[in-house]
């Protein structure tokens, strides 16, 4: 995520492009926290086997 931003201030601003970046940062962000959200589930569901 960091360097993502470093090389997006040593590239010339083109605001459309910074804008695209951005739109791909938070589909990104997104992705993660779902996939985090499906994580915990499975996590769930496997100490739930385990208590039985």
């Amino acid at each position: 995520f960091i360097n993502g931003i470093f090389r997006e201030k040593k590239a010339p601003f083109d605001k459309q492009q910074y804008s695209q970046f951005l739109e791909k940062q938070a589909q990104e962000q997104r992705l993660n926290r779902q996939q985090q959200h499906y994580m915990s589930e499975e996590e769930y569901r496997l100490n739930a086997n385990q208590l039985t």
